[in-house]
């Protein structure tokens, strides 16, 4: 699979997974097993997705590269990081029980993004 498809595929995901996020937030935090009790933690789910729709928005402006560019690489370097971060903070998330029902479904996704990820950079 090229880059570019690859890149879109994962900005689709993001930008479903935001979209859905920001409007019915108790949906899908809550098949994670957390409670959204107040306004404040209501605002601070919507919150998030600015990085899924940061994500997104960096992948579209900047998805005219060529196959193994340098452009290409740091697209990808990014993601890789992003992931990374993203399978810290969740784990860490599980380990405090802050998430836990299908919250796995985070690490299993944010590894294989890293996985792939880093076939694509050899």
């Amino acid at each position: 699979m090229n880059t570019k498809i690859f890149l879109t595929i994962h900005g689709l995901i993001y930008t479903l997974f935001g979209v859905g996020m920001f409007l019915f937030p108790n949906i899908f935090w809550e098949t994670y097993g957390a409670k959204l009790k107040d306004k404040y933690t209501f605002f601070l789910v919507q919150h998030t997705t600015i990085f899924l729709g940061g994500s997104t928005i960096v992948i579209s402006f900047y998805g005219d590269f060529k196959e193994n560019s340098e452009k290409a690489k740091k697209i990808l370097y990014d993601l890789l990081f992003t992931s990374i971060i993203g399978d810290i903070i969740t784990s860490l998330a599980i380990f405090k029980s802050i998430f836990y029902d299908f919250s796995w479904i985070d690490l299993i996704f944010f590894l294989g993004i890293c996985i792939l990820t880093l076939i694509k950079l050899k």
